[in-house]
């Protein structure tokens, strides 16, 4: 889903649920909005509104926490959930 707001911009949920949904299954949009929620308490995405309607951006890179400061040898010293980051 990061990918997805790095790469197409800020997108509603609407947009990202149809991003997400494949022929015979859909995501459903409080599966999606649980996702979201998680990348913007991370500090990777950020909500803002566009025409009265919610809009979610991808923080851009540069603005994103740092983990130099950590003495990592891989992606397993991060705690599950921050995994993907390395």
């Amino acid at each position: 889903m990061l990918a997805t707001l790095r790469t197409h911009g800020p997108q509603s949920l609407g947009q990202l649920t149809e991003r997400f949904s494949t022929p015979g299954g859909k995501l459903r949009p409080a599966t999606i909005r649980a996702a979201l929620d998680t990348l913007e308490a991370a500090g990777l995405a950020h909500t803002g509104r566009i025409d009265s309607a919610a809009y979610w951006t991808a923080v851009e890179a540069a603005q994103v926490r740092r983990f130099d400061h950590l003495d990592l040898h891989g992606p397993h010293d991060l705690p599950p959930h921050l995994r993907h980051l390395a």
